[in-house]
This record gives C-alpha cells, sequence and structure tokens, in this order.
C-alpha cells in the first residue's frame, strides 16, 4: 500500500509541467459555458437542456479518456521508453497508480464540468428542473460506467500506439452519440462505449417521472459491473507481464 501511495504521487509530480491539469480546467469550463449561454439565449424545454448536456458529456468521455490516456503513456516513453515501469520492483502498484491518477483526474474534471453547468442553470438562470443534487448524481453515474474506458485506454496506449487509442476513442464516441438514437435500441446494453450516456439519460428519465425501460437497463449495469471487473483483473495480469512497446504511430 505504501508503495501504491508513492508511485501515485510521483503521477502527480510527473504531470507538473504538462497541460495535462489545464486541459481537465478548460474543457469542463468550455462546455458548461457554451451550454449556459446557450440556454440564455434560446428558449428551450429546461429537461431537454440537461438531458442535452449530460448526454453530450457521456459521448465525448470516450474520446477525452484516450486522449488524456495518451498523454500519460507518452510521458512515459519519453522519460526513457517506460524504463520506470518495467524496472519497478513492484510493478503492480506503480500501474495501478497510473490508472488511479487517471480516473482521479477523471473525477475532479466531471464534477467540475456537471457541478459547474448546474450552479449556472439553478442558480444563475434559474431554470434547472432538478435540483443541484442530481449533477452530483450525474457525475458518479457517468464515472462509474466509464472506468473501464480508462483501463482499456491506458492499456492500448502503452501496449500499442497513440494513434491507435485516439482512433478507438473517436470511433467509441461516434458509436455512443448513434445510439442514442433508434440505432442503440436492443444494442445499446452490449455496447461498452454507449453506456454512460444511456445511463445518464435514464437518470434523468427518472428523476423526471418518466417511465424507462427497466429489464434493458439492469442488463446493462450487470454487464457494466462484469466487464469493469473483468477489465480490471486482466490489467492487473497483463501489467506485471508487458515487456515494453512504442507508442509511435
Amino acid at each position: 500500500m505504501i508503495a501504491f501511495y508513492r508511485c501515485l504521487k510521483s503521477e502527480f509530480l510527473k504531470v507538473r509541467h504538462m497541460y495535462f491539469w489545464l486541459w481537465h480546467i478548460v474543457i469542463p469550463i468550455l462546455i458548461s459555458g457554451v451550454f449556459l449561454a446557450y440556454s440564455a439565449s434560446v428558449p428551450r424545454n429546461a429537461y431537454g437542456m440537461v438531458e442535452a448536456y449530460v448526454q453530450v458529456l457521456g459521448i465525448g468521455f470516450p474520446f477525452l479518456i484516450a486522449l488524456f490516456s495518451v498523454m500519460v503513456s507518452e510521458q512515459e516513453m519519453s522519460a526513457g521508453h517506460y524504463q520506470i515501469l518495467l524496472c519497478s520492483p513492484k510493478r503492480l502498484p506503480a500501474f495501478l497508480s497510473k490508472l488511479m491518477f487517471l480516473f482521479l483526474a477523471g473525477v475532479l474534471a466531471v464534477f467540475f464540468a456537471c457541478l459547474l453547468f448546474g450552479a449556472g442553470y439553478t442558480f444563475l438562470l434559474q431554470r434547472s428542473p432538478v435540483s443541484i443534487l442530481f449533477y452530483g448524481k450525474a457525475s458518479l453515474i457517468l464515472l462509474a460506467s466509464s472506468f473501464h474506458l480508462y483501463i482499456w485506454h491506458l492499456f492500448l496506449s502503452l501496449r500499442f500506439n497513440k494513434g491507435l487509442s485516439i482512433g478507438v476513442g473517436i470511433t467509441e464516441s461516434l458509436i455512443s452519440a448513434l445510439f442514442l438514437t433508434g440505432m442503440g435500441e436492443g444494442r445499446w446494453q452490449y455496447t461498452p462505449c454507449s453506456w454512460a450516456s444511456r445511463f445518464v439519460t435514464y437518470a434523468l428519465a427518472k428523476e423526471k417521472g418518466s417511465i424507462f425501460d427497466g429489464p434493458d437497463v439492469s442488463l446493462a449495469i450487470s454487464l457494466c459491473i462484469f466487464t469493469t471487473i473483468a477489465a480490471f483483473l486482466l490489467y492487473c495480469v497483463w501489467s506485471c507481464r508487458w515487456e515494453g512497446g512504442n507508442t509511435s504511430d
């Protein structure tokens, strides 16, 4: 446990000269600012605006996770071709700390994005149809249903190359957007990249009191839990066996 905390602390130090944290602050401000400005200038159904906002966050998550995973893996590559990771006396804490660092950064960014929009929509524009607590709940749903994506894209970034990880992230975001339409009916439950945007949509529908498809959601939640646990275990096994690679295009 001590080794894990030391490795986690080092992850924060490694990115202090990068734009990593800046992007985690700027992106939530830009997204929430655009939606709040649009809401102030164009009258629209309040529930529809909140739904659009949380769906956009869910859609953009795969691409952003891929992008930040690449940034972290590129830093490790440039620092000595992964030698710090590979030569660590305890490799598992080093790899787990890198995953946890990425996820913690995502936690801060998502809560910031949701609560910033929620506060502006509730107290500034005074149009929010849900309480400020819902935005915190939406943050938890987005994060819990996307943890497996952090594992997946960190693996792709370390094992293969940055082009593959970003390309997969873009594809996942497009699929997530398409599967919010009728195209996703009967399919989204089996498509991990669409879970975040769908789960948060159903959470808002429940908040509104609308009827939603319970069996489909229950199946997707079960698959999400299973996938996340399986991905985490496989990541642990792989990290102890990996012999290095490159992130070239």
